[in-house]
Parts: structure tokens; sequence; C-alpha cells
């Protein structure tokens, strides 16, 4: 019995044949489980394997997994070799973790706790400290993320998300083949598509190969793309165009002079898309549109927009925003005005949507997750680990086992 329970022991933790159990102890109060294992096995330098004396003895504990729901402690006593060429080392102790005394399984649960729930509730869970998983975070996500191959990434988005006040941002680049974040760093200006550059090459990638990218219409963005990524045709996200003119309406009815109960009551239904509204609802923005001229007309180009998006046509589609530019263009008021300008500026980017089809609905749907994770985390003083956190949440999508 006791031999098969060794055995159970030796399979499960990975405890080696140069290791000798001497002992387990069920603990009562508390409940927990000691394993006592020596070191019986040759003594090798653990860079060369070169034959070496004994130069002490250590003994060490570490923190396995709960053995019905009882915590279990393996203590080891293993000596230190001294290698003529490579100085003084321990022996390989195989169970050993990499972040702290606790064992190689240990630390692969706390980071698939890590991958499904904030990071203090999954320390709670564990039993132990905040820091503690942040380290095993750190690890696994680094590890991981050297496994990464990007030979086949041919499309990009790029996004940014706020890390904390103070306009403290940082950029992510997704693979929208794939749903996956591949690279984060801080900042939001064009140097971060030169250090993505980098990093994609690093990754098997190849710049010349990347053929299309989709982000808002930031000027240090499509500085970056047109330098770094030469091949790629710049798509303007659909959601940041029609936001632009939603901005629009919302900007045009603050100053139209609206008050009273239609002004606190309006906004949100001139926001909101048009099939989504109650006939009544659809009434009264009729009634409004027709007594405030600018109002009426920044909502009618706001639907417009919303319609160019669904065209299937894309020689129509030009011949529509063209439309749409010069309805703006013709305006008097200076938002639909300034409105107008932007979208002429940016047509070749707005029509390369009918070409192409990518937005940054994922960048957006990973901006909430991320979001909810910085929530979850009461917030973050050092923004490596939300970007190591988000890396390690994200390996399957990108292939990371």
């Amino acid at each position: 019995m006791k031999t098969n329970f060794e055995g159970w022991l030796r399979q499960n933790i990975g405890i080696g044949e140069v290791w000798a159990i001497d002992d387990v102890e069920f603990l009562e109060a508390p409940l927990g489980v000691d394993v006592r294992v020596s070191y019986r096995g040759p003594l090798h330098c653990p860079i060369c394997g070169k034959e070496c004396r004994r130069y002490d003895t250590r003994k060490r504990t570490w923190r396995d997994l709960d053995f019905a729901d009882s915590p279990c402690r393996i203590t080891a006593e293993f000596p230190r070799v001294e290698c003529p060429d490579h100085g003084v080392h321990e022996v390989d102790v195989e169970w050993s973790g990499e972040t702290s005394r606790l064992t190689r399984r240990f630390e692969r649960l706390c980071a698939e706790y890590s991958r499904v729930m904030p990071v203090h509730l999954a320390a709670d869970l564990l039993g132990v400290g905040d820091h503690t998983i942040w380290n095993i975070v750190r690890l696994y996500a680094d590890r991981g993320m050297r496994d990464l191959d990007l030979s086949d990434m041919r499309r990009l988005c790029i996004d940014e998300t706020s890390y904390r006040k103070g306009h403290r941002y940082v950029t992510w680049i997704i693979n929208p083949d794939t749903g996956g974040i591949v690279f984060g760093t801080l900042g939001k200006d064009g140097s971060v598509l030169t250090e993505f550059r980098i990093w994609l090459i690093h990754h098997g990638g190849d710049p010349d190969n990347i053929k299309v990218a989709c982000g808002d219409m930031s000027p240090a963005f499509i500085a970056g793309i047109e330098r770094e990524f030469p091949n790629a045709v710049m798509v303007f996200d659909k959601f940041h165009v029609v936001k632009l003119a939603t901005d629009t309406v919302d900007e045009v009815r603050r100053t139209s002079g609206l008050k009273g109960r239609d002004a606190k009551s309006l906004r949100f239904k001139l926001l909101r898309n048009r099939e989504s509204l109650s006939p009544e609802e659809k009434g009264r923005i009729d009634r409004i549109s027709d007594e405030y001229f600018h109002i009426g007309k920044a909502y009618v180009i706001k639907e417009m927009l919303r319609d160019f998006y669904t065209m299937t046509d894309p020689e129509s589609a030009r011949i529509f925003l063209y439309t749409i530019i010069d309805k703006c263009l013709d305006s008097s008021d200076g938002s639909i005005f300034d409105l107008g300008l932007a979208i002429d500026d940016h047509q070749e980017g707005i029509m390369a949507w009918h070409y192409h089809h990518i937005s940054n609905g994922l960048a957006e749907g990973n901006n909430s997750v991320i979001q909810a994770i910085k929530r979850s985390a009461r917030g973050f003083t050092d923004p490596e680990l939300l970007i190591s956190l988000v890396y390690l949440r994200n390996m399957r999508k990108n292939g990371i086992a």
C-alpha cells in the first residue's frame, strides 16, 4: 500500500527516481500533507553535466496542489555541486516552479485561474499573495509570447485604451483573422507602429505582407502605418466614422437653442439608430427637425452615413459619399461644415471599407474586456502588468497553448 502511494506521489507531483520519499505526514490541525524527500542521485553539474563533488546541502519547502482540500507541502534536502567550469549550482529540482516556492503544477493552476478571474480573487482562492500571482502572470505571458507566430499575419487593427487617469494609454494591435491581441505597448503616437514592426519581424512576420490596416483617423496612426507598412491600405473604422457624425448631431443640438423638456429627453433619441426608435419617438424627432433646421440636417447626414455602410455596390457608395460631403459643405453650421471637411480629407480610407470589409469591432470588444480587467484589478499602477494579463488571456486565440 505504501509502495502504491509513493508511486502515486511520484507520478502526480513529479518526484523522480533520484529522490527518496523519506516520510509523508498527514496533519490534523491545521489540515495538511507534508511530504519529505531527499536527493539520492548522482552529482552532476546542471549546466554541463560533468560529474562534480558535493559543495553543501540545502533544505527547501514548496507548496503543491491541495490533497483532498488540504494544503500539500514538499520539503526536500538536496545538494549543491561545485563545477570547476561553472562554479557552485543546485542540482535540478524537477517539480520546482520558477517564480516562488511553488511547484510547477501549482504555478500552472495560478496561471489558469488568472485567465478567467480577477487576480486578487485567484490569490484568495489559492491562498497566496497577489504579488505571487502577478509574477506568475508575467512569467507565463512572457514565455507564451515567445512562441507567438505572426508569419501568416496579413491584416491588423489598431486601437488604444486608457489604463489610468491623466491620459495614460496603452495601444493594442489585433489580428482580425484570429481575434487575438498580438501586441500591446505604452502610448498612442506613431512610434507604437515602429515598435510593432520590430515585434512582427521578431515573431516571424513580414511588414511587407501587411496589406490592410484598420483604425481611427488619428494622424499619428495614419503616419505610422504609411511609414512602417507601406503596402497596407488604410481602412478607417466605420464605427469611428459614424461617431463623427453622431458627435456632430450632439454638438448641433447643444448650440441650437433647443431647451426645456425636448432638450433633455431628445438627446439620446437623436443619437440612437433610427430603426430602434418607436413611431412616437420618430415623430418627435421629425417635429424637432422641422423646427430646428440645423438639427434636422445633422440628423439626416448621420443617418445617410449609416446607410452608406449598408450599400453593396462600391461605385454607388462612392457617389453617395460625395453627396454626403456636398451636403455637409453646403451647410452654414460650422460643426456640420467641419464634418464634411473631415470626411472629404479621409474619403479614400472611408471608401476602403467597401473593398475590405474590416472594422475595429474586435478591438472595441477587446477594449471593453480590458476595461473590465482594469476595474476588477482596482486599477493598474504598472501598465506592463495589464499588458501581461491581456497577453495571457489571449494566448488561445493566438494559437499558443
